[in-house]
This record gives C-alpha cells, structure tokens and sequence, in this order.
C-alpha cells in the first residue's frame, strides 16, 4: 500500500498500538525515547494517530524499541497486527528459518503445536499414544491431525476442545500450551503484546491483571482472586486440622502414660515411707551384732526406696511438661484454624457479595457455608 491508501483511522490505530506496547512494558514516552533516539514529541504525535505528510522514518526505531519485528508497523496500518521480535527468532530458531509468520491467530496455534510436540516427546509418548489418551478421555484427536498439528502447517485457529483435551491427555495444565511457562523467556498472548509466560498465563487465570495493566480496574470484577485465595486458606486450614488430630493422638498418649507414671510414684512414695518408719524403728532397737546387720539392710532399703521415688517423680516432672507444651501446641493449632477459617469466609463472602455462585467445596468443608448467608446479612 502506498501512503495515500492509509486512512487517519489507521495511523490512530498505529498510534494505539505503540501507547500499549509502550505502557505494557512499563516505558514512559521519555524512556522510549532514549531507547529509540526518536524525540518524545515525535513519540507524542504517532501515538496520538497524527497523519505524516510521507513516511517516517521514525517508525522502524520505534518499533525495534518496542520488541517488535522490522515492518511491524506497516502491518498494524494494514489492519494487522505487530510481531514481537522475539517470537520470529525464536521460532525461527525452532524450525529452522522456516517462515511461520501471518496473523496472530496463526502465530498462537504454531505455539500450540510447538507445546503438544515438546510436552509430548517429554513424556516419551508416541504421537498413536497421545491419540489413544485423547479418545480416552472422550474426544478422539485422531494420528494424522496430530502429525498435521505438529508439523506446522498453517492454520489460524484450533479449538478450544482441541486444547483441552490435548492438555489432560499430555498431563499438564491446558494453559501451558498457549502461555508456555517453563520452556519459553517470552509469549505473545495477545496481538503485538508479549509478556512473562508466567505471567500471561496467571492472567490468563484470572489471578493477575500485570500484563493488561489498563484493565485492572474491570480486572478485578472476577471471582478467581477470592476463589483461588480462600482455596488456598482451605487448603492451610487441612493441613493444621490433620496436625491438630496427631498432636491430639500425642494428648491421649501421655495422659496415659502420666496416669501410669502417677501409680508407679505412689508405689515409690508408699514404698519410701515404709522404708524410713522401718529405719527409724532399727535405730531404737539393741546394737547386737544381727541388729546392725539387720539395720544396715533396713538404710539400703531406703535409699534404694528414695533412689526409686525421686526418679518416679522426675518422670512425672518431664511427662506434666510435655503435657503442658502439647496442649500449648493445640491451643495454637486450633487459633490457626480459626483464624485461616475465618479468612476463608471473607474470601467467600465477597463471591458472594458481587452476585456469583460460590466455588464448590470438599464435603469437609461444607460447615465453611453454612451460616454464611446469616453471618453475611447479619443473623
């Protein structure tokens, strides 16, 4: 197309494009200035969708600024969207210079089966294999559309069905495949805009906004941030009752073993008394020869017996303090439920303030709900 083709409704979108490039990769039109070495007034003009007498040359240092690839730009005044450079080197590092660019919808599937063969050759799964697990699953992927998948023949769109599927039967989160966090630095999950796999895939879960920092605000209006942090209090809340249950289990164990230690200090305690009523008594008695001997047994008998009770004792000692520090330990397991229960139902009650349904929950939970409504509308 010739400059005359470009209609003002073009270079605005142009001029959009950049802005949101620019802003999703946190620059100011003064950093990317520096970046670019275009003026930020020239910056400023573009990005407002000021139509140029002829064609700037400009444009293709901004659009390298912007991670994007040579005649980018050209493309979005074409109605088409902007490539980021990272995705042409890297896919052509992956298929060796094989062309794999077009549209963005194309862009995304060659992502797809990129991630299908990676995962899938990963888990030492045969391409029969990978189409044996999808009709397993109820939704027969056949060998060929896998191959034809894998192979990289153009195509502009793969079913949602196609993904999730391919996702289970490859064991991974289906999300992996278009945001492939974990085997790229970069992905372009949306026309022109790349990010964080990480990240665009949380955002893809509805737990992040960072990638579309412009959409925050709407962002926020979805049930998954709440969902995902009140199963995640659940979650916590699990786990301290199954460490509740063992430290209750170590309670029974040393009240037992405190009442068995108690019985065997009152037998040491009984068995010392008499020792020393028997001593004293040998001490009142004659001191012929058979007496002493007699009496000398009588003291090793009582130390013995002393010897006996103060350990008895000392058992009880350490038992009581294991007992007092367990149930210090399930005072504090129990406030921790509570206090990670509680903040569950927050989670809970704000779902449920917006209008939505709450998430399902394990039947141990369900108590979690019950008075939810009351406590909410304040019975």
């Amino acid at each position: 197309m010739s400059m005359k083709d470009w209609l003002p409704e073009d270079w605005a979108r142009l001029g959009s494009a950049i802005r949101l490039s620019r802003e999703a990769q946190g620059f100011s039109r003064r950093a990317l200035s520096d970046l670019s070495g275009v003026s930020e007034k020239s910056i400023q003009l573009t990005e407002e969708g000021r139509v140029p007498g002829r064609w700037p040359s400009s444009l293709p240092k901004i659009e390298a600024a912007l991670g994007w690839a040579a005649g980018s730009t050209q493309a979005v005044l074409d109605g088409r969207e902007p490539v980021p450079a990272e995705v042409v080197r890297r896919d052509e590092e992956s298929t060796g210079g094989r062309d794999v660019g077009g549209s963005w919808p194309e862009r995304l599937v060659a992502v797809i089966a990129k991630g299908v063969k990676q995962h899938r050759e990963a888990r030492g799964m045969s391409v029969q294999q990978l189409a044996d697990a999808c009709a397993g699953l109820g939704m027969p992927i056949s060998q060929a559309e896998i191959t034809s998948l894998e192979d990289g023949g153009r195509r502009s769109s793969i079913g949602v069905a196609d993904v999730l599927v391919l996702g289970a039967a490859l064991k991974i989160p289906p999300v992996l495949l278009i945001s492939p966090a974990g085997t790229e630095r970069a992905c372009e999950f949306l026309p022109g805009r790349t990010a964080d796999p990480y990240a665009a895939a949380l955002w893809m879960a509805g737990l992040q906004s960072d990638v579309v920092p412009e959409d925050a605000a709407l962002f926020r209006k979805n049930p998954m941030p709440e969902a995902y942090s009140a199963a995640q209090r659940l979650r916590t809340v699990s786990t301290l009752k199954k460490e509740l249950a063992d430290l209750e289990v170590v309670a029974e164990q040393l009240n037992q073993r405190m009442e068995q230690a108690e019985a065997e200090k009152a037998v040491a305690d009984a068995r010392y008394a008499a020792a020393r009523e028997a001593a004293a008594v040998a001490e009142s008695d004659s001191r012929e020869v058979e007496e002493i001997e007699r009496h000398v047994e009588i003291l090793q008998e009582a130390k013995s017996a002393a010897r006996a009770a103060l350990e008895a004792t000392e058992r009880v000692r350490v038992l009581a303090d294991r007992v007092r520090d367990n149930e210090i330990d399930i005072s504090s397991k129990r406030g921790s439920v509570e206090k990670f229960e509680r903040w569950a139902k927050g989670f809970l009650r704000e779902i449920q303030s917006r209008g939505w349904e709450l998430p399902g929950l394990p039947s141990e939970f369900r108590y979690i709900t019950e008075n939810l409504d009351a406590e909410y509308y304040g019975g």
